[in-house]
């Protein structure tokens, strides 16, 4: 892609090499697209999306916002009620010394979650909190810390580095540990939120609850999507699979990267909190999290195992949880569940 010429030299020398970067623009996907129109099956503007978790709600409403139309399939009666059912969870940015594409990219992803969050909350129809959050480190020393800011030129009101003393002033409790404060981090209903996309997607989206999809199939140029009866429930040229781990099951297997996750968080009712302690006014994550009030309730957590698919609620990671929560909030007597 360089364009190679010899000039005129400089510093003595008689003559240098010049490089110009132009390489010619070659559109991705250009060949498939003409293949189909040759074909007489280029395809709508219209997508199937399977699972109306956050995933699957956010793409709804990116498609509209392109001008495209979509069916959000669930096998749930409504979104979010699985994966994305918690009642809250935190969002906000990273720190990465070496800031490589990956962590350009969620910094952007993290910037631009924080704008639709916020609007989202503001609008009154989503729970949330906007005051911040705090991710404590334990094993970093603040001057660290404030270099890795300092080398990446990242901006105050992305991430601000805070000694001990300064965490504990910013969330009123005894924090211990120096951390980055997130101005623009917070958290959220994400049901909610999945609920306000589809919203936001002013008439684009059809949503179908109670839809089990149980195998997909290419034919030709489209997509075929049965349910457990061998039904055709959906066709399509563009589909796009947001239900999780189900996703690899419909692709077949694929050997990919992937593994399934298991997390549980737990709850406690404000009245619950231990008295001489205070409160959370912002999300404060470490080892484990902790979110302010939401709906009367505060939760914290969470526990996390690969490859485990049991979907009951169990003591013993309710039992873990509260002992994340000690250690992360130094508390002498931790809240009790039953209370």
């Amino acid at each position: 892609g360089f364009h190679v010429e010899q000039a005129q030299g400089f510093g003595g020398k008689r003559e240098m090499t010049l490089a110009r970067f132009a390489p010619a623009f070659t559109p991705r996907g250009a060949p498939a697209r003409r293949n189909l129109a040759r074909a007489g099956h280029a395809p709508r503007r219209h997508a199937v999306i399977v699972g109306a978790g956050l995933a699957g709600c956010a793409t709804a409403w990116a498609l509209a916002q392109q001008g495209w139309t979509s069916t959000l399939l669930e096998r749930q009666a409504e979104p979010a009620r699985e994966g994305s059912g918690n009642p809250a969870g935190a969002f906000h940015g990273i720190v990465n010394a070496q800031d490589g594409a990956h962590s350009r990219f969620n910094r952007c992803a993290a910037l631009h979650a924080q704008r639709v969050i916020s609007l989202a909350v503001q609008s009154g129809f989503v729970a949330g909190n906007l005051n911040g959050l705090l991710r404590l480190e334990q094993l970093r020393d603040v001057a660290a810390m404030r270099r890795s800011v300092l080398a990446l030129g990242l901006p105050q009101d992305f991430v601000r580095v805070l000694d001990a003393v300064q965490a504990g002033e910013a969330s009123a409790m005894a924090i211990g540990h120096p951390a980055w404060f997130y101005p623009g981090g917070g958290c959220v209903d994400p049901g909610a939120l999945a609920r306000h996309f589809v919203e936001r997607s002013l008439g684009a989206c059809s949503f179908r609850g109670s839809v089990a999809v149980d195998a997909i199939r290419r034919v030709d140029y489209e997509w075929q999507i049965f349910d457990s009866g061998g039904h055709l429930i959906e066709q399509t040229a563009h589909l796009v699979l947001a239900n999780a781990s189900e996703a690899l099951r419909l692709l077949g297997d694929p050997d990919w990267p992937l593994r399934s996750l298991r997390g549980q968080v737990s709850a406690v009712p404000v009245a619950a909190w231990p008295a001489d302690s205070p409160r959370p006014q912002l999300a404060l994550s470490g080892d484990g999290f902790v979110l302010p009030e939401m709906d009367g309730q505060i939760l914290f957590g969470a526990t996390s195992s690969h490859d485990d698919f049991d979907v009951e609620v169990r003591s013993r990671d309710h039992l873990a949880n509260l002992e994340r929560l000690a250690r992360l909030c130094q508390f002498e007597r931790a809240p009790r569940l039953d209370a």
